[in-house]
C-alpha cells in the first residue's frame, strides 16, 4: 500500500476531504443495513453501481461488519438508474406478474389463486366448487391423483401456473392443503410514490433503500 493509499483509507476512516459530503448524504447511517455507524466504528467504502467508477456521488459508507452481506446485481437487465425517475420505476414494481394462460374451464379459480398471498391455506372440495362455479367431476372425489395432474388443461394448472402446489389432499374429509412454493410476492406500493411527485430529499432515500434491497436479496 503506498501513501497515497493510505493517506484515501486515513481520511475516509476520520470522514474528511470528500468523504464528508458522502457520510452527511447517508446522515452518518449505514448503506446496506441503514444503522447508524459510529465515527469510531470500523467502516468502510462501496460502490452503488457496478457500472459506474468510483468516485463521490457513486461511493457509500457501510459497517466494516456489513461487507460479508455485499451481494453482486444478478438478472437485473433494466438497473434502476434507466428509469425515467422513481415514480415510473415503482409503478412498474408494483405491477403483478403475467399470468400463464390457464384453461378457460379452470380460469376463475386461477382468478383465486393469482390473488392469495398466504403461505399456507386450506380448502374444501366444497370451496373449490364453489368459486368453479360448477360441480367436480366424480374423479375428485375417488381418485387423489387427479388433483396431482401436471397435464395442460387440467384443474392443477390454476394452482400450479400461480406459485402454489399441493401439500396433502384428503379424500375422506375432502379438504385440500396448499403450500406456496415461490417466495416471489408483488408488492404493493402507496399510490404518493406513483401518481405524484415526491419531495427531492425523499426520492433520494428511497433510491438508496431500493438499491440496498436489490443488493441485499440479488434482484
Amino acid at each position: 500500500m503506498d501513501n497515497r493509499e493510505i493517506e484515501e483509507l486515513r481520511d475516509m476512516h476520520n470522514v474528511v476531504g470528500k468523504y464528508k459530503a458522502v457520510w452527511n448524504r447517508q446522515d452518518g447511517k449505514c448503506y446496506y443495513c441503514g444503522l447508524p455507524i459510529l465515527i469510531d466504528q470500523k467502516k468502510s467504502t462501496v460502490c452503488m453501481r457496478k457500472t459506474k467508477s468510483d468516485y463521490t456521488k457513486n461511493i457509500a459508507y457501510i459497517h466494516k461488519k456489513c461487507e460479508q452481506h455485499e451481494v453482486e446485481f444478478t438478472n437485473t437487465e433494466d438497473p434502476i438508474e434507466n428509469y425515467e425517475d422513481i415514480s415510473n420505476f415503482l409503478r412498474i414494481l408494483s405491477q403483478k406478474p403475467k399470468r400463464k394462460k390457464v384453461y378457460r374451464k379452470f380460469g376463475a379459480l386461477a382468478e383465486y389463486f393469482h390473488k392469495k398471498t398466504e403461505a399456507l391455506f386450506t380448502l374444501t372440495f366444497e370451496d373449490l366448487s364453489d368459486i368453479l362455479g360448477m360441480s367436480l367431476c366424480k374423479s375428485a372425489f375417488k381418485l387423489s391423483g387427479y388433483w396431482h395432474q401436471k397435464i395442460p388443461g387440467t384443474i392443477s394448472d390454476a394452482w400450479l401456473s400461480n406459485g402454489y402446489n399441493i401439500k396433502s389432499v384428503s379424500l375422506r374429509n375432502q379438504k385440500i392443503i396448499f403450500v406456496r412454493t415461490s417466495d416471489k410476492l408483488p408488492v404493493k406500493i402507496p399510490d404518493v410514490f406513483i401518481q405524484g411527485c415526491i419531495p427531492k430529499n425523499a426520492k433520494a432515500e428511497l433510491e438508496t433503500f431500493l438499491d440496498y434491497l436489490m443488493k441485499k436479496y440479488g434482484l
